[in-house]
């Protein structure tokens, strides 16, 4: 079906000012030094690709605690800020393979933060990512700061499990909490797959 003209006029004015971003930036990234365009261009690239919370009109519900609407597959949509270990990456929707060398990943069948159940978030243990989460400890706050709001948790356990260990994954629907988990052993070479999991639990911190 052939748009009309007012959708291809819509069209047209998103990419004009697509193109109008661009070209501003390039103008302003030839005014600063040459040692500060690789951060400069890091952060661009990482506030277009998340958004910002102005710019989103994504919202929890105070009456259900569900998002009005849910980020797509794949998208990234938030932030895991653990500032006791200097951590900072993107958290995406979802855990493949592929999303996980992007960055975390958030089980797809676990729920948003803020939305009252279990959050379950997924990393690899190289560094960079989750290598120093032994590091922490009771009472340690991490940070989620989503494209709809900030939510803090504190550490209440650190523990190693098996992998086939449901019950320690269980998804829970009346129950604040963020889970953050990584293959274990951390930091050794280990012939073949690992079996075992190492898990943090934190509760949410309402403020």
């Amino acid at each position: 079906m052939k748009k009309s003209l007012f959708e291809r006029g819509k069209v047209l004015a998103k990419y004009m000012a697509v193109s109008f971003f661009f070209t501003a930036m390039l103008i302003l990234l030839f005014s600063i030094s040459a040692e500060d365009k690789s951060v400069y261009l890091t952060n661009l690239v990482n506030s277009v690709a998340s958004g910002t919370p102005e710019e989103n009109t994504n919202e929890i519900s105070m009456e259900n605690k569900l998002l009005s609407d849910y980020p797509e597959y794949g998208t990234k949509y938030a932030k895991i800020i653990i500032e006791e270990i200097d951590m900072k990456l993107p958290v995406y929707y979802g855990d493949d393979a592929d999303l996980l060398h992007k960055g975390v990943g958030m089980f797809a069948g676990s729920y948003f933060p803020g939305e009252g159940g279990t959050t379950i978030i997924a990393g690899h243990n190289n560094k960079g990512i989750f290598y120093r989460l032994p590091e922490l400890k009771t009472g340690s706050i991490i940070t989620i700061d989503t494209i709809y709001g900030t939510f803090k948790y504190s550490v209440r356990e650190q523990k190693v499990v098996n992998e086939t260990d449901e019950k320690e994954f269980e998804i829970k629907e009346d129950q604040e909490e963020l889970i953050l988990y990584t293959c274990y052993p951390i930091g050794r070479s280990v012939v073949g797959r690992k079996t075992q999991r190492y898990m943090i639990k934190a509760d949410r911190v309402m403020e």
